[in-house]
């Protein structure tokens, strides 16, 4: 898979480039080139499945073959374990979304 600036004028870049960078050169986001979708079937096939099963799935097709499926499965089940939780909090009326975990080990 490969992502591109919002901007459009900085190189694409492989999933694990893009997540190292961060900010692209022309101050853009890098966003999927061609963002994968899931059908309905595969949406409920997760149904059922345990976090980190869910996680690998839905988060391979990022990431395609930079990071391998044990791993990526191991980082799911790592996420789990150590608590981290999305929560929400109200900023001057508005509901924005914040990430919390645990001290990392």
């Amino acid at each position: 898979m490969r992502y591109i600036s919002t901007r459009g004028e900085a190189p694409r870049l492989g999933f694990s480039e893009a997540m190292l960078v961060g900010l692209a050169r022309d101050g853009g986001l890098y966003t999927p080139l061609k963002p994968p979708l899931a059908s309905p079937a595969e949406i409920r096939a997760l149904s059922g499945l345990s976090y980190a099963e869910a996680a690998t799935r839905l988060i391979a097709p990022f990431v395609d073959d930079e990071i391998d499926r044990a791993e990526l499965a191991a980082l799911a089940e790592w996420w789990k374990k150590h608590d981290a939780a999305e929560r929400y909090t109200m900023i001057d009326g508005e509901r924005v979304r914040r990430i919390y975990t645990k001290k990392w080990k």
